[in-house]
């Protein structure tokens, strides 16, 4: 799995350096839970701001750094043992800028 990590907040216009790419195993799902593949993430405009450390609000706080970014996700459900979630299943979540979820 993949994920698109904060390593610092941007001074100016983001640059690649703000970001890290970070390889780690899918995760192995539990009871009530379930396994996405992640197919489009949101970039917002409203993202750079939530870049800074002062940031943030009611709807989504400040990026933390060394975190996964969060966003909007479009998703399909890949492997689920949980009762509300069908494999197959495509939903709009908050979910991690990352391959999977």
């Amino acid at each position: 799995m993949q994920s698109v990590f904060c390593e610092r907040g941007p001074a100016g216009n983001p640059v690649e350096g703000d970001f890290a790419l970070v390889e780690a195993p899918l995760p192995e799902i539990s009871e009530g839970t379930f396994l996405t593949r992640n197919d489009f993430v949101s970039l917002d405009a409203g993202f750079r701001n939530w870049m800074n450390e002062d940031s943030g609000d009611d709807v989504l706080p400040a990026m933390t750094l060394n975190e996964p970014v969060m966003g909007l996700v479009l998703a399909e459900v890949m492997e689920s043992k949980h009762p509300g979630y069908a494999v197959g299943e495509k939903l709009m979540a908050r979910f991690a800028w990352q391959t999977h979820s």
